[in-house]
């Protein structure tokens, strides 16, 4: 995108991230998320739900689990992003541990 004179918003990652995550490839989300950090843009509470709900939705709950968590251990979400995080996790025991 760079090459082309396009400098990625953070919109343009989370559109990416949310993606590939519909597309149960995950590993790419993540090398999404962290090339946006590299490249100074900051991730919102958009781009950290999306990741942990993708992971979640596909089978990856225990990664996506740990994720939720250590963003809850930093205080890194917002109250509206911690409940859509819950959901994420159906299961009764799962929304005790994230939060």
């Amino acid at each position: 995108m760079e090459d082309c004179g396009f400098r990625p918003s953070v919109i343009t990652y989370n559109t990416l991230i949310h993606g590939f995550c519909r597309a149960n490839r995950i590993n790419a989300a993540i090398d999404v998320l962290l090339e946006m950090v590299s490249k100074g843009c900051k991730p919102t509470d958009a781009t950290y739900v999306r990741l942990v709900e993708g992971m979640a939705y596909y089978g990856h709950k225990a990664e996506a689990m740990e994720v939720a968590r250590e963003l809850v251990e930093r205080v890194m979400l917002s109250q509206s992003a911690l409940r859509r995080l819950r959901n994420a996790f159906p299961v009764r025991n799962l929304h005790e541990k994230v939060g």
